[in-house]
């Protein structure tokens, strides 16, 4: 069977920022939650370079930073424990809010590599 980085994350995450993270926000939604999607990369066979979003959702702008920020340095420093991550970097929060549901949302960008 093919790694999922998604699914990895999706089930990675909650240990470590402690909200539930699904591959799309889920309905009804919660206070606090994280989304994570493929948005790029490259691979080979072997291996793999994913670039993701991870979005980080929250009652407020101060509480999706606290929590993106929590989430970058979780996923810098260890995401690389994960079985078949071989390394991660995770990038500078930024503010994304929705606009569809007015919600608070930060987004990080990461790059891993997997096999």
């Amino acid at each position: 069977m093919a790694f999922s980085i998604i699914q990895a994350l999706i089930e990675w995450l909650p240990g470590e920022i402690g909200v539930p993270a699904h591959d799309a926000p889920p309905d009804p939604r919660p206070r606090r939650f994280a989304t994570v999607e493929r948005v790029g990369g490259e691979s080979a066979v072997g291996i793999d370079r994913p670039v993701l979003a991870v979005q980080l959702w929250a009652p407020s702008n101060a509480e999706a930073e606290e929590l993106a920020l929590e989430c970058r340095d979780a996923l810098n420093l260890r995401a690389a424990s994960i079985p078949c991550v071989h390394g991660v970097h995770a990038g500078s929060p930024v503010s994304f809010p929705d606009q569809d549901s007015r919600s608070a949302r930060y987004q990080i960008t990461v790059r891993a590599t997997t096999q």
